[in-house]
């Protein structure tokens, strides 16, 4: 027993040893990393470019270069130095808007750039270009201060025989029309005035020439049918005074009747030894008979024109057999057709 515990007793002294031992190197590491960490403190670090680390004095580095390679024939390049790659601030990009917003102010202020001088119109047929420049007037206009739908809208009410209008601007001072002109096919003339009508009833004041139309003689205006108006004809009549309370009836003359139209040319075609039609308000459509000196009456209206003109020929060749003087024809009731006797 006295030979065991001498061995523990040996064994404890050996572990004591060891821990003093590893105590008091530690102690010393500790003190060893304390005067390194002071040494590295007191030390300036200088760090030369292209090695790991932060430089104590930054350089301004320089803009990078776009560089561009020419080829040549030969396979070989040349290599040459571009601007450098700028990178504007808001400032400078705000500064130079403002730059130009001034030179372009005392540009519109001292010139006549942008004053509108003449107008170019593509469509036009018989009407003269001077015409319609005279009407909208637009010479020494600024072209900016021009609204296309305003100017369109000019031209509908003062040109009913134009359509498909579009008004284009173009800077500094081109304004473009382009438009379709209207092709008449009758002419009506009434009170010393003449007003020619399109296919699809549209009326207008006739300019230029047209050869062999077909013309209506009559006392009134042709009758229109009756269409509402526009806003901007609204505010025009008010300005003239032709409106005089918002509760008027706010309805204008439109065009012919199509129909119509249509029937008078097809009268004309199937009869073409009538070179013109009468319309009178009692009477309606119809014309006279130079030869016989017959006036031939039709209705206001050339509906049932198959029926009309079968009743005309029976009528015309009874008389004629019968040896009947007559000075009138009148069809325009087909269950009551009728002549009347010369007086």
């Amino acid at each position: 027993m006295a030979v065991a515990r001498k061995e523990r007793l040996n064994r404890a002294e050996e572990i004591r040893k060891r821990r003093a031992g590893e105590t008091v190197n530690n102690g010393v590491q500790k003190r060893q990393r304390t005067q390194d960490m002071a040494v590295v403190r007191d030390t300036p670090i200088f760090v030369r470019q292209g090695l790991v680390g932060t430089p104590v004095v930054q350089r301004t580095r320089t803009q990078v270069k776009r560089k561009v390679a020419v080829p040549l024939q030969n396979g070989s390049e040349v290599v040459i130095p571009g601007l450098p790659i700028l990178h504007p601030g808001w400032r400078l990009v705000s500064g130079f808007i403002a730059l130009t917003l001034a030179a372009l102010f005392i540009l519109i202020a001292v010139t006549d750039v942008f004053d509108v001088s003449a107008l170019s119109i593509n469509g036009l047929q018989r009407v003269n270009a001077a015409d319609i420049a005279s009407i909208l007037n637009l010479n020494g206009t600024p072209a900016f201060m021009l609204d296309p739908q305003e100017i369109q809208a000019e031209i509908e009410t003062s040109f009913p025989e134009f359509y498909d209008i579009n008004v284009e601007i173009v800077f500094p001072a081109v304004v473009n029309i382009h438009l379709s002109e209207r092709s008449p096919v009758l002419a009506w003339k009434y009170d010393a005035l003449t007003l020619w009508v399109d296919s699809e009833g549209n009326v207008f004041t006739p300019r230029g020439e047209v050869d062999n139309l077909f013309t209506v003689k009559s006392s009134e205006a042709p009758p229109r049918i009756q269409v509402q108006m526009t806003d901007r004809e609204i505010q025009i009549a008010r300005e003239l005074g032709h409106l005089q309370s918002d509760d008027e009836i706010l309805m204008k003359d439109g065009p012919v009747d199509p129909q119509l139209v249509r029937q008078i040319l097809e009268l004309h075609e199937r009869r073409p030894e009538i070179t013109w039609l009468s319309y009178n308000p009692k009477s309606g459509f119809g014309w006279n008979d130079e030869k016989r000196d017959w006036n031939i009456y039709f209705g206001h209206d050339l509906d049932e024109l198959d029926q009309k003109l079968l009743l005309y020929e029976a009528i015309k060749s009874y008389v004629m057999d019968k040896g009947i003087k007559i000075n009138t024809i009148s069809v325009a009731y087909t269950q009551a057709p009728f002549y009347r006797l010369e007086k």
